[in-house]
């Protein structure tokens, strides 16, 4: 008699995460509480896999945040994904606010953290320099219409 362990809990949920079955990870994961198995980090990144990839931060907040009810601690792989459901909503700010609490913890960014991080650089500065553009030549129409 072979019985699901936290490993094999954790896995169907990320699979069902990364294919955007959101609805199905947290069936799983009720599964999972319900045979009292206790959830980690993994656990909770698998939960974020799908409203990540679809930029829906919000809800990977408030997953994070239900790692607390259970006792389990960011790792890199919470902020990772944290970091790229930011990036996605184009949340640069928040994205660039991540990383830095992910370094106030003490947690050691990886190699997908410097990835994220830079990306992230990259299409904040394109989003912020498009703005200024906009207000640019917003301010030069208005400017326009009072001389005509």
């Amino acid at each position: 008699n072979i019985r699901p362990s936290r490993v094999t809990y954790s896995t169907l949920i990320s699979a069902y995460g990364r294919s955007g079955k959101t609805e199905l990870a947290r069936k799983v994961f009720l599964q999972m509480l319900a045979k009292r198995i206790e959830p980690d980090d993994y656990t909770f990144v698998g939960l974020m896999l799908g409203p990540a990839t679809a930029g829906n931060f919000r809800e990977c907040a408030k997953i994070a945040s239900e790692m607390k009810d259970y006792d389990v601690k960011p790792t890199v792989h919470t902020y990772n994904t944290l970091i790229q459901a930011a990036d996605i909503a184009g949340n640069y700010d928040k994205a660039v606010e991540l990383y830095d609490e992910l370094l106030r913890e003490g947690i050691e960014p990886n190699n997908t953290t410097r990835e994220l991080v830079v990306a992230v650089a990259n299409r904040g500065a394109s989003f912020y320099d498009r703005q200024q553009k906009t207000a640019a030549v917003a301010s030069y129409a208005a400017g326009l219409v009072g001389v005509m």
